[in-house]
């Protein structure tokens, strides 16, 4: 099953000479049995701020299969994505690094601001470009990759849907 996830990734990403054809992708919801039982939805990646190297990426993750966890992501706009969460301490929001996101079998986990979220680091951000392949990695190994939109909110990601990218 990785072997072949890996085979339908590269070939994805190689489309179109060495380019994304979007329009063969779903750029915010993937098959449940594509994902080896984790469908990601309202996928999105909000920008640095002006002036600022830090984007972070959001989503909704329902697991479908049997129980597994989140464990990595990788984007080709950062060199460095952690998953991180807020913590309450003494009454103080704090942002921590965490080794992974539980996903039990039947269970949904909500990437957004203020919980769990991924943090990428030194981004860059290809001029012009709307969306950016993004890597999940579960703990049983398999990879997937899909396009995620850039933008402030899961809106921004529906009106992404629509977008025409025939012609990419």
């Amino acid at each position: 099953m990785l072997k072949k996830l890996t085979v339908i990734a590269a070939l994805m990403l190689t489309a179109c000479g060495g380019e994304m054809d979007h329009s063969k992708m779903s750029h915010n919801k993937m098959a449940a049995e594509q994902m080896g039982g984790v469908e990601v939805s309202s996928a999105f990646i909000k920008p640095p701020f002006t002036g600022r190297k830090t984007a972070a990426g959001f989503m909704m993750l329902e697991n479908k299969g049997a129980d597994t966890k989140l464990v990595e992501a990788r984007s080709p706009i950062s060199p460095r994505v952690e998953i991180h969460t807020h913590l309450n301490e003494d009454g103080v929001m704090k942002m921590r690094r965490i080794n992974g996101i539980d996903l039990p079998k039947g269970a949904s986990v909500e990437l957004k601001p203020g919980s769990y979220h991924l943090m990428m680091f030194d981004t860059v951000m290809p001029e012009g470009a709307s969306d950016t392949p993004l890597t999940l990695v579960y703990a049983d190994g398999t990879e997937v990759t899909m396009i995620v939109p850039f933008g402030d909110g899961p809106q921004d990601a529906m009106d992404h849907d629509k977008m025409d990218h025939s012609g990419h």
